[in-house]
Order: C-alpha cells, then structure tokens, then sequence
C-alpha cells in the first residue's frame, strides 16, 4: 500500500483541537464532490479509559486497506488522548460508573467530538461518510449517524454495556464484525440482536478473534473492505 498518504490534521472539537490521521491514496481527488454511495470513512476508537486511541493496529489495517481501495479515511483521538486537547480522564473514578451502568460521564462529550470529526471528514470529501466503529466506537457510529450514512460497520459492539435499543437499521446496510468467544458481548447475544435488526445486516465471525482481534487485524480489514467495495446505490433484501 506504498501509495497511501498519510496525513496529520486537526479539527475543532467542543473542548479544544482533536487531532487525526487523514489516509487516502495519492490519486483519490479530496474535496471531489463524487456522487459515490460513499466519498470516505471515520473510523472511531474504543473507549479511552480501555486504552482505545487511533493509532491501535486494528484501526490502522481497517484505514490503510480501505484507503488504498481510493476511499479517504479518517481517525481521530478523543480529547485528552494522545496530544488531542483535553484534560486527561479520572479514569479511576469513571471506572466505577461505566462498570455500573455501561456509561461513563464523559460519553455525551466523546460522541460530540465524534460529530465534529464527521462533519469535518464530510467536508473534505465533498460526500457521504461510512461509519467505522470498532468496540466504543461502534455505539458511537450508531448515535452518530444519520439519514445521509450510506452505511455502517459495528466491530465488537459492546451491546452488553451500552444502550442499542434506539439503534435501527430498516435502510442502513450494516456489518457486523464479531469476535468468537469476545468477552463483552456473548457470542449468544450477539446473534439474537444481530437477527432481530430489521435491515440489512451481514455478520462476519472472526474465529478465535475475541475482543481484541490479535493476529485478526488483517483479516477484519478485509472484510470491512470487501463490505464497503460492495455498497451499491440500491440494496435488495437482507443479507445473512
């Protein structure tokens, strides 16, 4: 992938400047205004009190595999992560609530810088954004998006902590990338929701992926790629 650029940038957040990592192969036109089904992609990190930044490998993979494709791609640390502005988390005194509830104080905040980085991806593509969220991030694509998302990926969601219940996808072609045997999410469970969505949905099982994906990280970026590569202006049906 010699000829994806990378790039560093910095978007106003509600808290100070969040800086990104901007991937795009060199002869992808930004700012193009291509009336693709999708013009990029923001890819959002795990919660950063479980050490979720942008630069995790997996992120790295799904980025660099999806932007040599020719679609530009987008990550972001959340303030106070990495040298986003931002105070660092108490992350021992938000612990304690995340685990109570499956939410932290500072979520509304995360999801609002989440916001800035789509608009600001938005604006350099000129087009619809696809919505990449690995663990965390996938309950932040599902509160992101909106009627302009041609599509989303939900890596790992964590649907045993977090509140999917506003999330549908009725027209909102869907992945979801599951880990065998993740800890977060039974394997159970994560098959009972992924059938009850109405949309069309694809689920992917990364056997012995768990979590975290060691030793996967190539194989999720494939098959998010394959996934996006495949979107078209129209879906028929429901995919399983």
């Amino acid at each position: 992938m010699a000829d994806v650029l990378h790039e560093c940038v910095w978007i106003s957040g509600p808290s100070g400047m969040l800086r990104g990592q901007l991937g795009y192969r060199a002869d992808t036109r930004l700012a193009s205004g291509a009336s693709a089904r999708a013009a990029g992609t923001l890819i959002l990190s795990p919660h950063p009190f479980m050490g979720g930044h942008m630069d995790l490998p997996l992120l790295r993979s799904i980025a660099d595999r999806i932007a040599d494709q020719g679609l530009p791609t987008l990550r972001f640390d959340y303030g106070g992560v990495g040298e986003s502005d931002g105070q660092p988390f108490d992350v021992g005194g938000a612990m304690g609530a995340f685990w109570k509830t499956g939410a932290a104080p500072q979520d509304p905040g995360l999801i609002d810088e989440a916001r800035d980085a789509l608009a600001w991806i938005g604006k350099q593509v000129n087009g619809p954004i696809v919505l990449i969220g690995y663990s965390f991030g996938a309950y932040v694509a599902t509160q992101i998006r909106d009627e302009s998302t041609p599509a989303v990926v939900l890596i790992a969601p964590t649907i045993a902590h977090h509140d999917y219940t506003g999330f549908t996808n009725r027209h909102l072609p869907t992945l979801i990338v599951a880990g065998e045997g993740d800890f977060a999410t039974g394997d159970e469970q994560m098959t009972a929701w992924a059938d009850a969505l109405p949309g069309p949905t694809r689920v992917e099982q990364i056997r012995d992926g768990d979590h975290f994906f060691r030793g996967s990280a190539d194989r999720v970026a494939a098959v998010c790629a394959a996934f996006i590569a495949g979107l078209t202006h129209e879906h028929a049906g429901t995919q399983r």
